[in-house]
């Protein structure tokens, strides 16, 4: 993992070494983002609920119906407040972030005030895995070498066995066709759409 100047070349840190192209480059889906990283429905329900108990807290201590729909109302402020901060938090990020396959790695470049990238080279990748979701998908990337650091990584990482941590491509639009392209990439000589470098995990829950 590398900073660098925002001085990118196609999202990338640098350019590329001779011979190697760009086969798929994609960014997270900003909504998808703020709904899974930032687990904005949890927020919703409980703002909702919030509204609820300050309008029947608000009737059942003697307030007229008024008093009760602005305290309901304040609470819908507060709720729209934080649900505001979280998806513009999440617009940041997924305009601020890259994912590329190239002919020899992934790379992932990310970072809203402070620009980092991380190459994982196709002999560092054991595996893949594709979690598919309604409206864009997850690729997990299963690493060889030195233990990378969740903290850093967040929100295009997962949690793998024993606490690994498994840097991600979070929320992609075209999660199945990218996943395609990087099994071809590894695999270059297999006949099948998706080698078995790539292991399909169907998630349908949104």
């Amino acid at each position: 993992m590398s900073r660098f100047k925002r001085t990118t070349m196609e999202g990338l840190p640098g350019r590329l070494p001779a011979g190697e192209k760009i086969l798929w480059q994609g960014k997270p889906q900003a909504f998808a983002l703020a709904r899974r990283a930032f687990r904005t429905r949890l927020i919703v329900g409980y703002f909702a609920l919030l509204i609820v108990w300050r309008f029947t807290g608000a009737l059942t201590q003697g307030h007229g119906l008024g008093a009760a729909v602005l305290s309901a109302v304040s609470g819908a402020l507060l709720g729209a407040a934080a649900l505001s901060i979280f998806y513009g938090f999440a617009f940041l990020i997924a305009r601020s972030t890259t994912y590329t396959i190239t002919g020899k790695r992934v790379v992932i470049t990310y970072g809203v005030a402070l620009p980092k990238s991380l190459n994982l080279p196709f002999t560092k990748l054991n595996a893949a895995d594709l979690a598919l979701r309604a409206e864009s998908g997850d690729i997990v990337l299963h690493t060889d070498g030195k233990a990378l650091s969740y903290a850093l990584l967040w929100p295009h990482v997962r949690a793998g066995a024993k606490g690994k941590a498994l840097p991600t491509m979070r929320c992609v639009a075209d999660a199945q066709g990218a996943a395609e392209i990087l099994g071809r990439a590894i695999a270059p000589g297999a006949a099948t759409a998706a080698p078995p470098a790539v292991d399909a995990m169907l998630a349908h829950a949104a």
